[in-house]
């Protein structure tokens, strides 16, 4: 391509930036609450698409000098540009409208004595789908690391769960103490002393990040729990009739919850006025759902453990659950994927052994076509997580394996396994969370001295999610 013509081109996206930019920080200064861009349809652009073929024909329809071969190749060359152009334009309309909002919403707290603002949740999804857009295609490696464990009994954690300044805490279950990660240097603190409101064996199996604070479940225990990140220190919150198993915070009021063991209730806890509701609208089967998922939607969705069918719950009416169809179980993890599905990830053997994904718009299941293993009856992944590669990874449990899964293909593929040792020292995780930094971490679990593992997703050139995004109800809970 000749160019004078690549130069007028930039200079055409140059001025197409300034007058974008202006318009969105036209917007920023006349409203109390900016919109963000949002991605729609990406990574399609078609409307983008259309407008670079457009701007490519005014350039290069005339070029007599230019052979067809040289005249295509320039054709894509500033589509893919224009393509990169639009996908900055979102990624900088996007930082500059949530600074705005940042402000406006500093100004407006600045007498609040404590909790945090509600997460702005569309801000949230935004971000995830510009993110693994702008990363799509870019060359992934991932590589596996462990961290020593610093308490090192066995079953003493159990819950990973993300906490502003890139700090990560592994929550107890057969312990009272409580492990403090740092991601940007990778050291622990274990924080003891100052856990008086937890029994000897607190049994805390969910978590969600609301309010400026962390809030825990414990199944057996039927007990919630409120962990002060400023303080480091829990307080019992209300005792419930039945235990819970994971948690999910609505973004602004609201944490839910289903069941455990034969339990019939969705639990409904406010944050802000410390009332709790149990809702009897389930089956009595035992230890049905373990996760509960929040999705952009405003609804909540759960894959069974030991049930038939993923449930999904309206908050506006919570005695009237519904299901989809066919029939899956032993499949406790999902996590959200791009186009608005659910990705999930098998358990054990015995269950349907496929990963799979979720419609959330016809309320169906399809299944991977061959079955991810046969012969392990247990532990296969400890977490499902959407990472900004654009697609799910499951972290291992007792299996060496960290998995790679395409919802759109339906397929995984094994990305980490030599580096994986299962011996006394690595072998049994019970949780996963994805950091601030971009990597995985897994909580250490089951068999004593187990390590801390750690998961780096390295994406060549590549962008991570914001941290207020990691923070929000759709990655940071379990």
């Amino acid at each position: 391509m000749r160019p004078c013509s690549d130069v007028w081109f930039n200079r055409l996206l140059k001025r197409l930036k300034y007058f974008q930019l202006l318009h969105l920080w036209k917007n920023c200064r006349n409203s109390s609450s900016p919109s963000v861009p949002q991605p729609s349809l990406l990574p399609e652009f078609p409307a983008v698409m259309e407008t670079s073929k457009k701007l490519t024909n005014t350039l290069f329809n005339n070029d007599v000098n230019k052979s067809t071969e040289n005249n295509t190749a320039a054709r894509v060359h500033c589509q893919t540009a224009f393509v990169n152009y639009q996908i900055d334009i979102l990624l900088e309309g996007m930082n500059f409208c949530q600074r705005r909002n940042d402000s406006i919403k500093r100004s407006q707290v600045a007498n609040k004595s404590s909790g945090d603002d509600p997460f702005d949740l569309q801000a949230a999804w935004a971000d995830i789908r510009v993110k693994c857009a702008y990363n799509a295609g870019k060359t992934t490696t991932y590589s596996l690391s462990y961290i020593d464990n610093p308490i090192g009994t066995e079953d003493a954690v159990f819950v990973a769960i993300n906490a502003p300044g890139g700090k990560v805490y592994f929550l107890p279950y057969n312990d009272t103490s409580t492990i403090e990660l740092d991601t940007a240097t990778d050291t622990t603190t274990v924080i003891t002393g100052t856990q008086s409101h937890l029994t000897n064996a607190p049994r805390i199996r969910g978590a969600c990040y609301a309010d400026g604070s962390i809030y825990c479940s414990s199944s057996e225990n039927k007990m919630l729990y409120k962990f002060d990140i400023s303080t480091k220190t829990y307080t019992s919150l209300t005792s419930t009739t039945d235990g819970y198993f994971g948690l999910a915070y609505d973004g602004s009021t609201y944490i839910y919850s289903l069941g455990a063991a034969a339990s019939n209730k969705i639990l409904r806890y406010n944050v802000k006025s410390n009332t709790v509701e149990e809702i009897a609208s389930l089956t009595t089967d035992r230890n049905k759902y373990q996760r509960i998922l929040l999705h952009p939607n405003g609804k909540l969705y759960a894959s069974p453990q030991y049930y038939t069918k993923i449930i999904e719950i309206d908050p506006a009416d919570l005695s009237n659950p519904t299901y989809f169809s066919p029939y899956i179980n032993k499949s406790a993890y999902c996590c959200l994927t791009l186009n608005g599905d659910i990705a999930i990830a098998p358990v054990e053997s015995s269950g349907t052994k496929k990963f799979a994904y979720a419609n959330v718009t016809n309320k169906t299941v399809t299944f991977e076509a061959a079955p991810y293993y046969t012969s392990n009856s247990w532990g296969w992944f400890s977490n499902i997580i959407l990472t900004p590669t654009g697609k799910p990874v499951a972290a291992p449990q007792s299996f060496p394996e960290v998995v790679e899964y395409d919802s759109v293909n339906n397929s995984h593929t094994i990305v980490d396994s030599t580096s994986y040792s299962r011996n006394s020292n690595a072998n049994y995780y019970s949780s996963a969370i994805l950091a601030k930094n971009g990597c995985i971490y897994c909580c250490p679990g089951s068999t004593a001295n187990v390590k801390i593992l750690k998961i780096s997703i390295n994406i060549e050139g590549g962008k991570n999610f914001k941290e207020s995004t990691i923070l929000s109800p759709y990655l940071n809970k379990y």
